[in-house]
């Protein structure tokens, strides 16, 4: 049960914010939409982090941390993949679109597998 509830906020608050997050990106300032969820998100994960150092830590709020970085998460990656065609050439695009994706794809693959592995 707490897996399922993990992986649930975990992906539902992406998918939900990840809609309006794309209209975000075209309306207001790019910049400011990668940076600040990523300030949130770094901030509650400290917070998480020194609740859990001292034994505050509970499932409730690390459900509540995954449900807000899940969040951030759906408003940074459009801004982010809205940067791409700014900053590469437009010959390159391609090939840079590319290389994004399988990085991403390679991250959240091996992340996984190195948190596992880094926790024997």
């Amino acid at each position: 049960m707490v897996m399922t509830g993990a992986m649930v906020t975990a992906a539902l608050p992406q998918a939900i914010v990840s809609v309006f997050g794309g209209v975000w990106v075209d309306r207001w300032n790019r910049k400011l939409l990668v940076m600040l969820p990523d300030a949130v998100i770094a901030a509650v994960t400290i917070c998480l982090s020194a609740s859990m150092a001292v034994g505050w830590g509970d499932t409730g709020l690390i459900l509540v941390v995954l449900v807000i970085r899940s969040a951030g998460g759906g408003i940074q990656t459009p801004a982010v993949q809205s940067f791409i065609p700014q900053i590469a050439p437009e010959a390159w695009l391609l090939r840079v679109n590319a290389i994004n994706g399988t990085l991403q794809t390679a991250i959240s693959i091996a992340s996984p597998a190195i948190a596992a592995a880094s926790s024997i």
